[in-house]
């Protein structure tokens, strides 16, 4: 992380951030060319520990939470890594917290309107324009002004108990998400909510 600070951001991990949203997609965008979620599960601790953050094992937990996009997991035989994800973070105790299809159907769950999609399409979740995907174009026609790079949080905000009782109406177990429309997401806000 100090090395993406440093060479990329022109940053250190303390300076003032100008577009805090731009600032996150440039981090997320190098690290996802970086490491590989595998690699990432498995070093997380030198991860923490390069990167100059602290963390008190038996204290704090550390989570990942990743989107079940299609292209985030190669599953071949012999290398289903969405299952090594699962098992290496339960083994080392860390949180993992999957969307699927994506995070635009996290948001959808903030709106009843989400027991009215289809949920073969959510799960294909297939273009249906040329910039488009299934729950990303249902989530601009349920809440009209939402755009992928500039939403109002503060609406998510307000809605998060819904979405929280939505989500209990889909799969919420960590190993069946893998194929399943839902999230469990849900189950951490209301851990941190505790």
């Amino acid at each position: 992380m100090c090395k993406i600070c440093d060479e990329d951001l022109h940053k250190t991990l303390d300076s003032d951030v100008e577009d805090i949203e731009h600032t996150c997609n440039m981090i997320l965008e190098k690290l996802g060319k970086e490491y590989e979620l595998v690699h990432v599960v498995s070093d997380i601790c030198n991860i923490i520990k390069e990167g100059g953050l602290t963390y008190a094992e038996g204290f704090d937990k550390i989570c990942l939470i990743v989107d079940r996009d299609r292209e985030s997991f190669i599953s071949v035989p012999k290398n289903n890594q969405y299952d090594y994800v699962v098992n290496t973070c339960a083994k080392k105790k860390f949180g993992l917290y999957i969307t699927n299809p994506c995070f635009e159907f996290w948001l959808l769950l903030h709106f009843n309107e989400v027991f009215e999609l289809e949920q073969e399409k959510l799960l294909e979740n297939p273009k249906v324009t040329a910039k488009r995907r299934y729950a990303e174009q249902e989530l601009r026609r349920i809440w009209p002004g939402y755009e992928k790079n500039a939403y109002k949080a503060v609406e998510v905000v307000k809605r998060i108990d819904k979405a929280i009782e939505n989500e209990k109406e889909f799969c919420e177990d960590v190993v069946l998400l893998e194929n399943k429309v839902g999230s469990n997401l849900g189950l951490l806000i209301k851990e941190m909510k505790l």
